[in-house]
This record gives structure tokens, C-alpha cells and sequence, in this order.
């Protein structure tokens, strides 16, 4: 998939293209209607991207596992869903990322698990932050 500048650029390129046609001048016509409606497909795809893709997860999640408790331990710690428990240890954590309302575990390009910090239970954020980065040996990156 693209990343976001080329796909600024599309749409600024859609919008110049249709507005200074050339030797016809500007006419409002089929052509140009698709174009325009490309460009605000363009514009919508960068505006609600991370919805999108949120959206599109939850729904490719196993029935029984949209939400879980989750138990961290200096051990390691484990998740509980309808569909039964899974352990998890602190080793195979590559990245943490801190951000306004959440949690990231990191564990490669591909799999992350998030953690809603209003749902916190046994301490702060600030002890739950320290208590990761020592189990880790990680720094928690910050995200805004």
C-alpha cells in the first residue's frame, strides 16, 4: 500500500488535472466527475485510515475473543477470553509504545497487543509503565 505522501500527491494531482485541462479549458463532464470522486476517495482513505483498519481487525477476530483480562505478573502474564487462557511472556516483546489512552505491545511487524489505560486495575499508569520497562529491559516510546 502506498504511503501517505504519494497518495497526497494523487489527489493534488487529481484536482490540478481536472481544473486546467488544457486547450478546452475547464468542462465539468463525466471524466472530470470520476476524477473528482477519486480524489475524495483518496481524501476520505487518508482521513480514516486507522478506523478503517481498526474496524476491519475486530471484525477478522475469532467469536469469544473481542475482549479479555489480562493478568501481568513478574512472571509473565496471561490473557483470559471465552475461549480460555493464553501465557505470555515479557522476552518476546520487541517495542512498547506509550500513547494517550493506550498501550502497545509489540512483537513484530505484524502483531501488537493493545492495552486501554482506563481499564488499568492494581496500580497507575505510571507504575504499570516502570513495571514493563522493567520486565522488558525496554523503553516505553511515546506516541502522541
Amino acid at each position: 500500500m502506498a504511503n501517505h505522501g504519494s497518495r497526497c500527491i494523487a489527489a493534488a494531482l487529481g484536482i490540478l488535472v481536472s481544473l486546467f485541462p488544457g486547450d478546452g479549458g475547464f468542462v465539468f463532464d463525466f471524466r472530470t466527475a470520476v476524477t473528482w470522486f477519486a480524489v475524495l476517495f483518496i481524501v476520505l482513505a487518508l482521513l480514516f485510515e486507522d478506523q478503517l483498519n481498526g474496524a476491519l481487525g475486530v471484525k477478522r477476530l475469532p467469536p469469544g475473543t473481542t475482549k479479555s483480562v489480562v493478568t501481568f505478573t513478574p512472571e509473565g502474564y496471561t490473557s483470559e477470553t471465552e475461549l480460555g487462557t493464553s501465557r505470555f511472556s515479557y522476552d518476546h516483546i520487541s517495542v512498547i509504545a506509550e500513547m494517550p489512552q493506550y498501550f502497545v505491545l509489540g512483537f513484530g511487524a505484524n502483531h501488537a497487543q493493545i492495552y486501554d489505560k482506563n481499564t488499568l486495575k492494581g496500580g497507575t499508569v505510571e507504575e504499570f509503565r516502570h513495571f514493563l520497562e522493567k520486565m522488558t529491559a525496554k523503553q516505553v516510546q511515546q506516541v502522541k
